[in-house]
Order: structure tokens, then C-alpha cells, then sequence
């Protein structure tokens, strides 16, 4: 089947929706470390390159210590943000 420009979605709407996609992504983020982390949240970055394709990626991690305090247990979470 042939595509007509109606089909297709603007960059204009395509820029639209990966901004708020990702908006909404910080925000879940957000109230989930707020939720669970008591104290500090460390965040490490990657970047690294595939000489062959030229591809370049980054990679950020965050990382925080959830405490139970009536089990006395503390728990090292992490969670990837970007790749």
C-alpha cells in the first residue's frame, strides 16, 4: 500500500510526543525514587562508541538504599533511566 502524507505523523507531532513521553517517564521516575529512596541517589553515566556503525550510545543508572527499618534490612536499588 502505497503512504499519502495524511498517513504519516508531522516531526512537529512526533517531537510533541517523545517530549511528553518523556516528561511524564521523569515524572514517574520522580515519585518513585522520592517513594523509596531515604536518603542520597546516585546517578552514573556511560558513554561509550561502535567504531564499525559509528553508533554512539549513552547509558544513565541511578542508584539508592532502601531501608526497612522494622526488618533491618537495607537494599541497594538501581534502576536504568536512559540508554
Amino acid at each position: 500500500p502505497t503512504a499519502t502524507k495524511v498517513d504519516l505523523p508531522s516531526t512537529h507531532g512526533i517531537s510533541s510526543y517523545l517530549h511528553k513521553s518523556f516528561v511524564r517517564f521523569i515524572d514517574q521516575l520522580k515519585a518513585e525514587l522520592w517513594s523509596a529512596a531515604t536518603g542520597c541517589i546516585s546517578t552514573t553515566t556511560d558513554l561509550w562508541s561502535v567504531g564499525q556503525t559509528k553508533a554512539t550510545f549513552l547509558g544513565i543508572t541511578t542508584h539508592w538504599i532502601m531501608v526497612d527499618e522494622e526488618a533491618l534490612n537495607w537494599t541497594l536499588c538501581m534502576k536504568v533511566i536512559a540508554f
